[in-house]
């Protein structure tokens, strides 16, 4: 058998035509299999790969090179330092969404205990528990028209020992009672059909939570529409967008509410990534 460093060497090489992290993805693949930590394929590397490992990785690889993502293949996705069960139910946790959490804290942290926040669309519930986690007396609803994505989300609540959080199967607003939230969240679909840009792997995601119409805009037109009527006054609206829905997001609000208070938060790369409508403006306009 080949030792774990020619292993990671031979499926580096075989990933460099469809990955832009074949280095990367070859240790996780191959530490998934040996149940080790990645730096532990470096450490070890001298050492001969089991029989059975050496067989369950290429079977990863394989799947890797038809562009499987690796979140998939190994079923679990880091999100805020914490570990999130995902397979093909559900999005992949991504890091751009971290910015709309990272915004979210911050109002919650503001306004203390006892706030109640709604997420729509939560997927792999990697929104509402982080929040549900990270701000104590907070509850969370959380809503998504999927049973099969509130499955993996259920089971994130209970494996990382969330209990501030309820989920509801709804088609967005359908099965909401209450109207009074202090803030609204959601990491909408707004991906074009036939965006060339997204790359392959995409196509392994639910359609149903990645592609809207209207250029991409038609689920931010519905909740620039309804969100007002399920927020307090003095709530906020916080969007996930395209990186390249910065200018038209700000204008279709504009055109939908009025002259309203909004804010975008930039990524790293300077993209806008997080829409911010407070609800008070809103109501006043």
């Amino acid at each position: 058998m080949p030792t774990l460093q020619e292993t990671l060497r031979n499926a580096a090489r075989e990933l460099r035509d469809i990955s832009s992290t074949p280095q990367l993805d070859a240790e996780v693949l191959l530490a998934h299999v040996c149940q080790i930590r990645r730096i532990d394929c470096i450490s070890r590397g001298l050492e001969e790969l089991e029989s059975e490992h050496y067989r369950q990785f290429q079977e990863l690889i394989s799947r890797r090179l038809k562009h499987e993502p690796v979140a998939y293949l190994v079923g679990q996705q880091e999100f805020f330092g914490r570990p999130f069960s995902v397979d093909s139910r559900v999005l992949i946790p991504r890091p751009e969404t971290e910015l709309l959490v990272e915004r979210a804290i911050e109002i919650l942290r503001k306004g203390g205990a006892g706030q109640r926040v709604l997420d729509l669309g939560t997927g792999s519930g990697c929104i509402a528990i982080t929040l549900a986690l990270e701000c104590s007396g907070v509850m969370v609803d959380a809503v998504d028209v999927s049973p099969e994505a509130l499955e993996v989300a259920r089971h994130n609540a209970q494996s990382l020992s969330c209990t501030n959080v309820t989920f509801i199967e709804s088609n967005w607003f359908s099965q909401v009672d209450f109207s009074d939230y202090d803030l609204l969240v959601s990491n909408p679909p707004y991906v074009i059909r036939g965006d060339t840009q997204c790359g392959p792997e995409i196509a392994f995601e639910p359609e149903l939570a990645l592609y809207a119409e209207e250029d991409g805009t038609q689920a931010l037109k519905f909740l620039y529409e309804q969100a007002p009527k399920y927020l307090r006054s003095g709530g906020t609206l916080l969007c996930e967008i395209g990186s390249d829905q910065g200018e038209i997001s700000m204008k279709l609000a504009r055109e939908v509410l009025g002259g309203v208070r909004q804010d975008m938060h930039y990524d790293l790369a300077n993209l806008p990534r997080c829409q911010e409508i407070l609800c008070s403006d809103v109501a006043d306009s």
